[in-house]
């Protein structure tokens, strides 16, 4: 899904709200993404929350890919279940920050822990990977790989963010 704003608080939004639309997958077993977004608007410096549901117990994991080529955990191992929700913040860029771009955000479930980038512990705060986005795309797909297709599901959004 392709999206342009003329402001980062645009997009990111946008974004964030199209990953329940992008939902690549079905699966009588694990837990379908839908996320929803509680503000409207991330400005510098700021968070916008993402409220995350699932229809079936499982494990959630967020992956934010900035325009700077920066890859990001922001949630991995957390657990999801049907009757409740998963809260996450997304940091915006900083200040100083000359981000402009495609971002891209990918929501994968999976129905048990996975062998994350921190292993299988439960990742609850955003950090940055040292690696680019081909690095990241290849280290997921051989995350996911190692499951069977009833395991996990995806979804992503693309944001182009211009000035």
């Amino acid at each position: 899904m392709n999206i342009t704003a003329k402001n980062l608080a645009t997009a990111a939004s946008l974004a964030l709200f199209a990953i329940g639309a992008a939902y690549l997958g079905t699966s009588a077993v694990v837990a379908h993404p839908k996320v929803t977004v509680q503000s409207s608007a991330l400005t510098v410096d700021n968070q916008i929350r993402i409220h995350g549901k699932a229809d079936r117990n499982g494990f959630g994991h967020l992956y934010l890919l900035s325009a700077s080529g920066r890859a990001f955990v922001v949630r991995e191992n957390v657990p999801i279940a049907p009757k409740g929700d998963l809260e996450w913040n997304v940091t915006g860029p900083s200040s100083g920050s000359h981000s402009f771009g495609k971002d891209r955000v990918i929501f994968v479930t999976t129905k048990s822990k996975i062998n994350g980038f921190a292993g299988e512990t439960s990742v609850r705060k955003q950090y940055s990977l040292d690696i680019d986005e081909a690095a990241f795309r290849r280290a997921l797909k051989a995350k996911t790989d190692r499951l069977a297709k009833n395991e996990w599901s995806v979804a992503e959004a693309t944001v182009v963010t211009v000035k």
